[in-house]
């Protein structure tokens, strides 16, 4: 029975040093783990916004391309309206 009293009177305090210095010696890695974290994360953001803002600029691009593709195909087909051949073009003045 004296043995168990005296091996937890050792061995507890024992256990708890040893968690004590394990947390101290975890808590600044992962804090900076943490903050590495942040920075990637905040690396990312970035490079996602620029993402974006390219994505914008294809898509009014792109508006802007098919402007003129619309308008002759609306004088094709409501207008009836075509390119005239080579034959047909005729210079006004020399």
């Amino acid at each position: 029975m004296n043995d168990v009293k005296s091996v937890l009177r050792i061995g507890v305090p024992l256990f708890l040093l040893l968690s004590v210095l394990c947390s101290a010696i975890a808590l600044p890695i992962l804090a900076q783990q943490k903050k590495h974290r942040l920075n990637e994360l905040s690396r990312q953001g970035a490079v996602q916004h620029q993402a974006q803002q390219q994505w914008r600029r294809l898509l009014l691009e792109q508006a802007a391309l098919n402007a003129p593709r619309r308008i002759e195909q609306l004088a094709q087909v409501q207008l009836q309206m075509r390119i005239p051949s080579h034959e047909q073009v005729r210079k006004l003045m020399q």
